[in-house]
């Protein structure tokens, strides 16, 4: 379960990484949250709590370079502190960001209101039952 603290994070998480560019186009903290809500206790308990270290990493950690938490700073000092941990020298840092990174995609496109901004009609077995040819 996420704490309001790493609910606020992920919010802020998926807003740095997928911005809203349109009406048509929704942010990543409208729809991260709930997304990692549903799919965190599909995980075992010590992956759970992995991802919940890891959020608070990213949120605290920010305090260090900005003297803010990462929920609180602007979005341009959002994106470049996650662009930091994505080109850091650190292998680890940037494998966590990469993780982060690519399960904050794979939620994210999974959900039916990004698909008209990328141009995404849907499943093919959904679009077929929908005209009726199943």
């Amino acid at each position: 379960m996420l704490t309001a603290s790493r609910m606020r994070t992920l919010r802020a998480v998926g807003d740095t990484i997928f911005p809203s560019l349109s009406d048509r186009d929704p942010a990543g903290g409208d729809i991260l949250p709930e997304a990692f809500g549903e799919f965190l206790p599909s995980l075992a308990a010590d992956k759970q709590k992995g991802v919940g270290l890891l959020l608070t990493i990213i949120e605290i950690g920010a305090i260090f370079r900005y003297a803010r938490r990462f929920s609180g700073l602007s979005p341009e000092k959002r994106e470049r502190y996650l662009e930091g941990w994505g080109s850091s020298r650190l292998a680890f840092r940037r494998v966590v960001y990469r993780a982060l990174r690519d399960l904050c995609a794979t939620l994210y496109y999974q959900d039916s209101r990004t698909w008209p901004a990328i141009g995404y009609a849907g499943p093919p077995v959904a679009r077929e039952r929908a005209a009726g040819t199943s």
